[in-house]
């Protein structure tokens, strides 16, 4: 039996397909990262986690430095296949050990890597931020395997510009989720999903959007959800409904733009068609998605073709509203599923007046993309069964190694220059 060791599951990215290969007869240990709460196992299932192996490592970026090339050697040394997300690529290179498939969730892609000093000359609190990034760019450089869909231009470029000329093998991105664990979601219940239910009962047509609020392009990679094209479009869509007090858009009370959000939804007098839920396990997630009519994804600037929030819509067959580049995406060679592509108010008011008029075409979208998401999730588990199969050649430990000690080497080569110009300073002073 084959050891399979999954390492961090921020966005609940690999406990999805560990489960799958428990199922095929793998032993599979998840060692979790320092996860957000609902990011971890016990936000996910319905039955408890007692059943699978779990090990907290606890490993962040603030704990890099301190943790020892034994510290990180010791729990993984005896895996078959190392499968890892978040920081991995980093901790693992330190060790000079090569990822056999490295599973992006974001931020650890197009940010970790590419860390830089913010002040000239760097401030000795800099330091072990800039040398983790180096090592996470080694790490993803030496993976053996990339599973990512295609992407938005914002992964797809610090992919190609780590990769370089160095060969990769590239596959779809893992399961978003495990699917047979939703066919005994009727039975489940909770505090925040009585309070759904209340809901459902007072409203005829509920639109759900349960992304982060992000939308005002904060940051260096100018984050925008569109979450205010859905409230204005909503509010347009109430302003020429035949009855706006049986319509009601839910949202959830998680990201940067909340407070903004709320003021928004305010100004337009929409406060009373307008629900917020508390932040949510995944658990509660799908129980909500199972009675809502039709589910909201990201509609900013970004031209997104998978993540979770639009996966889980798919799940439970109810239909999607997004924004997606079909054409760029057929460029790449992408499989399109059914989807309503939305990236303006107008078009909220359109598709949620259509969906009002008729809702029968929305719903037979919805089981098609459900179909799509099955036969899409079974591809998905067989590519990494033949990973692990038939492994292909990693690098060699001594290109991880050789990486290792030009990093070290810049390590002290910086720690002297540092050291020489504030005695220098010091000096001048005096």
């Amino acid at each position: 039996m084959k050891k399979v060791a999954c390492l961090g599951n921020m966005n609940n990215n690999l406990f999805q397909i560990g489960r799958y290969l428990l199922d095929e007869g793998y032993d599979v240990t998840f060692f979790l990262f320092d996860e957000f709460e609902h990011f971890k196992p016990q936000a996910d299932v319905y039955d408890g986690v007692s059943s699978f192996n779990i090990i907290n490592l606890n490993w962040n970026i603030e704990s890099f430095e301190r943790t020892s090339t034994d510290e990180i050697k010791q729990p993984i040394v005896n895996f078959d296949t190392l499968i890892g997300t978040d920081v991995a690529p980093a901790f693992l290179a330190k060790a000079g050990i090569s990822l056999d498939v490295f599973v992006p969730h974001g931020s650890d892609l197009y940010d970790y890597p590419f860390v830089r000093f913010k002040n000239s000359p760097p401030q000795a609190w800099e330091l072990k931020n800039y040398f983790f990034s180096l090592y996470q760019f080694t790490g993803i450089q030496c993976a053996t395997v990339i599973a990512m869909d295609p992407s938005e231009v914002v992964y797809e470029e610090p992919l190609n510009f780590i990769k370089g000329n160095n060969d990769f093998k590239r596959i779809d991105a893992m399961p978003f989720l495990y699917l047979p664990q939703y066919s005994w979601l009727d039975t489940y219940t909770s505090e925040i999903v009585q309070t759904f239910q209340q809901l459902r009962k007072q409203y005829d047509f509920i639109c759900f959007q349960h992304g982060s609020q992000d939308w005002s392009n904060r940051g260096p990679y100018k984050i925008n959800k569109g979450n205010d094209l859905l409230i204005k479009g909503f509010a347009q869509y109430l302003a020429v409904a035949s009855n706006k007090k049986d319509s009601l858009l839910v949202l959830v009370e998680y990201g940067n733009d909340v407070q903004k959000s709320k003021e928004l939804i305010k100004q337009l007098g929409i406060e009373k068609q307008v629900y917020w839920l508390p932040k949510l396990n995944r658990k509660d997630i799908m129980k909500i998605i199972s009675e809502i009519d039709i589910g909201i994804g990201e509609l900013g600037y970004r031209r997104w073709y998978s993540y979770g929030c639009i996966f889980e819509y798919m799940a439970l067959g109810k239909p999607i509203v997004h924004h997606r580049d079909d054409e760029y995406y057929r460029s790449l060679g992408a499989d399109l599923y059914h989807m309503f592509n939305a990236k303006s108010e107008a078009d909220i008011c359109e598709i949620f007046s259509a969906y009002r008029r008729n809702p029968t075409p929305f719903k037979e979208l919805g089981n098609k993309s459900k179909y799509w998401l099955e036969a899409r999730t079974k591809k998905a588990v067989l590519s990494t069964i033949q990973i692990i199969e038939n492994k292909p050649v990693p690098n060699p430990s001594w290109v991880v190694k050789q990486y290792r000690r030009k990093i070290f080497r810049l390590k002290h080569l910086v720690l002297l220059t540092l050291d020489s110009f504030y005695r220098f300073k010091n000096l001048v002073k005096s």
